[in-house]
């Protein structure tokens, strides 16, 4: 328990000290951009320095480590995948997009996952590689949001016949996993899944 401590300890250490140089950093913005920028600098830098902590502060409140987030998105695509699966043709050719997601590299953690449960089940899946440099070409953006129509767009591409976009949003030791899945030809919704995290 007393080592517990003593790393708690250190973590807030230093989350206080990057805190400091933060702000240092914007002290020192200060004097190059003079007083017209002053205002401003300060202003970012201590929101910034302000989110930065509050986002350690809260993970570090909450306990939970990356492997234990990770297995319940396994758990919560283990849920979602039958309604996704059940809802195609079987040995339909897909593209596995990860879409939003509030915290990092989540959503490809659960492509990753539903991958897995649609090759098991079947289906032909385009390859990571094949997506990647559509992707480049077309200049999609490679992480963050991914549009209906983007996402049917890369379908269309890389000779997909359907599309499934996951998104995670999860916060505070709980969240939310969607799974939707487009039809490349006419871009409708064909199936749409949502499961708790946690």
């Amino acid at each position: 328990m007393k080592t517990r401590a003593s790393f708690f300890g250190i973590i807030v250490i230093t989350v206080i000290f990057f805190s400091m140089t933060l702000m240092s950093s914007c002290e020192s913005l200060d004097s190059m951009v003079g007083t017209a920028g002053s205002s401003f600098a300060q202003s970012l830098g201590r929101e910034t320095a302000s989110a930065l902590v509050g986002g350690i502060a809260q993970s570090l409140a909450a306990g939970e480590s990356e492997a234990s987030i990770k297995r319940k998105i396994t758990t919560a695509v283990e849920g979602a995948s039958p309604q996704i699966i059940n809802s195609l043709a079987s040995g339909v050719r897909l593209v596995v997009l990860g879409g939003t997601t509030s915290q990092g590299n989540y959503a490809d953690y659960a492509v990753e996952d539903m991958e897995f449960n649609l090759i098991k089940a079947g289906f032909r899946l385009v390859d990571r590689r094949q997506i990647d440099l559509v992707r480049a070409e077309q200049n999609f953006q490679i992480s963050g949001d991914v549009d209906d129509d983007s996402a049917v767009s890369i379908g269309k591409m890389t000779g997909a016949e359907f599309v499934i976009v996951i998104g995670i949003s999860y916060s505070n030791r709980t969240g939310r996993l969607t799974v939707k899945g487009l039809d490349v030809e006419t871009g409708e919704i064909v199936a749409m899944v949502r499961q708790n995290i946690g």
